[in-house]
This record gives structure tokens, sequence and C-alpha cells, in this order.
């Protein structure tokens, strides 16, 4: 699944992804990278857990757990940013 950064809480490591069926979901970034609005996110964005998720923009692999998946806008952002 594909999706792209739409909200991001670099305090709690939290993120929003729109994904290309028009859901949302969000993940909190267990890893060290920098991750940046409209980034273009790929993985199992619509399953809950730890997850290898790879970062198409910058070309970097990355450690993610998915919070929350099947979320309609106003959900993931109000999720990314308790």
């Amino acid at each position: 699944m594909e999706g792209t950064v739409i909200h991001l809480n670099h305090n709690r490591g939290m993120y929003s992804v729109e994904l290309s069926d028009g859901s949302y979901s969000v993940f909190e970034l267990l890893d060290t990278m920098e991750i940046d609005k409209g980034n273009i996110i790929v993985g199992d964005l619509d399953e809950l857990g730890s997850c290898v998720l790879q970062n198409r923009t910058a070309d970097e692999s990355f450690e993610a757990m998915i919070q929350n998946v099947g979320l309609n806008l106003q959900m993931a952002q109000s999720r990314t940013f308790l």
C-alpha cells in the first residue's frame, strides 16, 4: 500500500498518511530518520502493529508501529496530535 504524509507531530513521532484508497492511517516512527510532509510511504499501512516501511521519497526504510487504520481525515489529524 502507498500513502502520502499529510500530518506530522515530531514531538511524539506520530504521522498520518493518506492512502491510495482514500482512507488514512496513523503510525508512530520507531527510528531516527526524518520524515517530511508530502513524503511517499510504502508498506503495510493498512495493518495494525509493528512493521518496516519504505520512505520512497528519501529512499530509506524505517521501523514503525501502525497505530490506527481506516480513519477519515479529521480522525487522522486528531490521532496524530493527541
